[in-house]
């Protein structure tokens, strides 16, 4: 009777599979819904000062610096536009950040 080598197929697909067992997923951010009117906007910190309404969830009303990941949306905005968005969190990194900027109420000096 004749043996079978099976070890050098199987050998890369186990190795594939503890890679992927091991490797480290980013974790999914929670999402919370804000109101707020743009104060400033700091384009070399990447960050725009919100006034915002209370935060079901997350946090009061406040006013604070948010960053904004996305160049483009943070280059449209200005003081006094009023906006939503999301708040994004992560709780693994401690990073918070906004994301699907819209201006509801653009400022009244556009």
């Amino acid at each position: 009777m004749r043996r079978v080598k099976s070890a050098p197929i199987f050998a890369p697909l186990i190795f594939l599979s503890m890679l992927a067992g091991c490797s480290k997923t980013t974790p999914k951010p929670d999402v919370f819904k804000m109101t707020g009117t743009v104060l400033s906007v700091q384009l070399p910190s990447h960050q725009a000062t919100i006034q915002h309404d209370s935060i079901p969830g997350f946090m009061d009303a406040m006013t604070m610096p948010y960053l904004v990941r996305e160049d483009a949306v943070l280059q449209k905005l200005v003081a006094g536009d009023q906006i939503k968005a999301d708040v994004m969190v992560n709780k693994e990194t401690g990073e918070v950040w906004l994301a699907n900027v819209q201006v509801t109420k653009p400022a009244s000096n556009k």
